[in-house]
């Protein structure tokens, strides 16, 4: 997987509260196997590139599902890379047939500048 830039997300930002709530609720409510259905259009984030800190686990995840299921390239971050790699796993099964969706792991320490940095420019 090759994305340049991880930092083309202010649409979905605009979207975030809505995105959170759904993804919330969704992750409480409905057991791993469902098939997933939005209330967003499909597609909608086709060709979007996402940075989900803490996309290992809770919220995170249930977010970057969300994401991954409408289009977007999902890049998700925390400190431990190997509870990501099991999570980018299981994401990558909510990637639609058609869709350019992708998920990539890359651990970080927001603490750590040069581990932020990295995040933001995923060769």
């Amino acid at each position: 997987m090759s994305l340049k830039y991880a930092c083309d997300f202010p649409v979905i930002l605009s979207f975030g509260h809505a995105l959170l709530f759904l993804a919330w609720s969704r992750a409480l409510h409905a057991p791993l196997n469902s098939k997933m259905q939005s209330v967003f259009r499909a597609g909608l984030f086709e060709g979007k590139v996402a940075i989900v800190t803490g996309g290992g686990t809770g919220i995170g995840k249930a977010i970057a599902r969300e994401l991954v299921y409408l289009g977007s390239k999902v890049v998700i971050s925390s400190r431990k890379e190997e509870r990501l790699q099991k999570a980018a796993d299981e994401l990558s099964r909510y990637i639609q047939p058609s869709s350019s969706s992708e998920v990539k792991v890359v651990p970080c320490n927001i603490k750590e500048e040069q581990q932020v940095k990295t995040l933001l420019i995923v060769n």
